[in-house]
């Protein structure tokens, strides 16, 4: 028997994420939770919502299934020295939507930090 799943089924978890993140936070540590981030935050800066609209492009994956594209956001300030080690997004006021862990990086609360663009992939069923 053979398996699959439409496109806009795969894409309702992708634009969930494209229509309500607003937030983007690079983190010393993985948060559990939104009410989490407080403690583990490093730096933030805010995202365009929505497929298309700047920050966010949902498209086929690499191999298979749907990807979401996330920009690239450079020169965010940081706000507390520490080590990156994951990036979260939220909708920037209770929910946190997605964790990824980073290339460890030590910052410096008078410094920047880049997030280079990076994809979310659901693949298709096998």
């Amino acid at each position: 028997m053979g398996k699959a799943t439409p496109d806009a089924v795969l894409d309702l978890m992708l634009d969930g994420i494209a229509d309500n993140c607003d937030a983007i936070h690079v983190c010393s540590s993985e948060p559990a939770n939104y009410a989490g981030i407080a403690a583990v935050e490093l730096a933030t800066t805010t995202l365009t919502v929505g497929d298309g609209n700047g920050d966010y492009t949902v498209a086929n994956g690499d191999s298979s299934g749907r990807k979401l594209t996330v920009t690239s956001q450079s020169a965010i300030g940081v706000d507390t020295t520490g080590t990156a080690t994951h990036v979260a997004l939220s909708n920037g006021s209770d929910t946190l939507y997605y964790v990824l862990t980073c290339t460890s990086q030590a910052l410096e609360d008078t410094g920047t930090v880049t997030i280079p663009t990076f994809d979310i992939e659901v693949a298709d069923p096998t």
